[in-house]
């Protein structure tokens, strides 16, 4: 799913995706690591694009992502 560019705030609609494989959601609104823990549903999920979102400008944000995932 190449969504980049949207202003998306949540990704809470993707935990029903279980297929999803790459995810890109470059250039949204993105801010708050809670917002993606409905990705650990997509067990399949094995590339996601979050450059130029907010959350990329916390300390140690992938560390913090990848965790969740």
């Amino acid at each position: 799913l190449y969504a980049a560019y949207n202003d998306i705030l949540d990704l809470q609609p993707l935990d029903t995706c279980s297929q999803l494989e790459v995810l890109d959601v470059e250039g949204n609104c993105i801010s708050d690591q809670h917002r993606l823990a409905c990705l650990a549903a997509c067990s399949n999920l094995n590339s996601l694009t979050l450059t130029g979102n907010p959350i990329t400008e916390a300390p140690l944000y992938r560390t913090s992502v990848a965790a969740q995932l």
